[in-house]
């Protein structure tokens, strides 16, 4: 069921993902200036509390865990974890 996102939440979790890709955990402390710094070289206008909503509504829908390396995307497209994110 694939879960419906906002804008702006597409936006954070593409920033998320390239922090991720740099072989990072997802932690909310040290990712929150990386954001916002990201932002401000795109002119794009959301404030640290904003990102903060934003990333708790992600990790919400469970599509970022925090001390993870992982987002939902990599766990669904192998199939062993894909299997046992079903059996769950």
């Amino acid at each position: 069921m694939p879960v419906e996102l906002l804008k702006q939440e597409k936006i954070v979790l593409t920033v998320v993902q390239e922090y991720l890709n740099k072989n990072r955990f997802f932690n909310m402390k040290e990712i929150l200036p990386f954001i916002h710094a990201r932002f401000k070289m795109a002119s794009i206008d959301i404030n640290l509390r904003g990102i903060e909503e934003l990333l708790k509504s992600l990790a919400e829908k469970k599509l970022i865990v925090e001390g993870s390396k992982l987002y939902k995307d990599d766990i669904l497209n192998n199939l062993k974890r894909r299997k046992i994110y079903d059996f769950i």
